[in-house]
């Protein structure tokens, strides 16, 4: 059955066919509302991140690139996910108050100005792990740390038990920081 359904969805999609590109907004564009309203984003927000998955699906199709393994709505969602976490990690980092910005550097002495540039080291060497640990760690970590959802609730979005994502987590935080501890910098940092 999931198989039909898969192809139903994937070849009506190729095919632009009304009613299948009609249930693929009814059914699977609600889900995806609720995550990126649930972080941090709006209706809006996750229409764009919704019309942006389905274009790497259709564009995946024409192009002969893509063979399901899973069903195509946990395919659909998984793209939404991974699209909606990537563009808050990149608006918070946009984000960020460098130590040259003059607002900052005229209201810092020089001990305030140092541990800013200590604390913006350790900050960069951090993000540099973070993006070197597997994606399915980025996505649980992210999500259990820069949200305000529960463990719960994490589980549910990435389509995980319960117990999977704790255990997930615990692995994926000491995966991090013995990342962070191995690099030659974080000695230096310390002192």
């Amino acid at each position: 059955m999931a198989k039909h359904l898969n192809e139903w969805y994937t070849e009506g999609l190729l095919q632009q066919k009304p009613e299948v590109v009609r249930s693929i907004f009814a059914e699977f564009l609600p889900p995806v509302i609720a995550f990126v309203r649930a972080n941090a984003g709006t209706q809006e927000d996750a229409k764009d991140v919704f019309m942006y998955a389905l274009e790497i699906v259709y564009r995946k199709l024409k192009a002969g690139d893509l063979e399901l393994s899973a069903l195509f709505s946990t395919y659909l969602q998984a793209i939404c996910r991974r699209h909606w976490l990537k563009s808050l990690r990149r608006n918070k980092f946009d984000a960020g108050v460098t130590p040259d910005d003059p607002v900052v550097s005229n209201t810092m002495g020089k001990d305030q100005d140092t541990e800013f540039s200590e604390n913006s080291e350790r900050k960069v060497l951090f993000a540099e792990k973070f993006q070197e640990i597997p994606k399915d760690c980025q996505m649980v970590l992210s999500l259990s740390w820069n949200t305000e959802m529960s463990m719960e609730e994490v589980a549910e979005a990435l389509g995980w038990t319960y117990a999977y994502a704790r255990k997930r987590k615990t692995v994926c935080k000491k995966t991090l920081i013995d990342a962070v501890q191995a690099d030659p910098r974080f000695v230096e940092l310390r002192a």
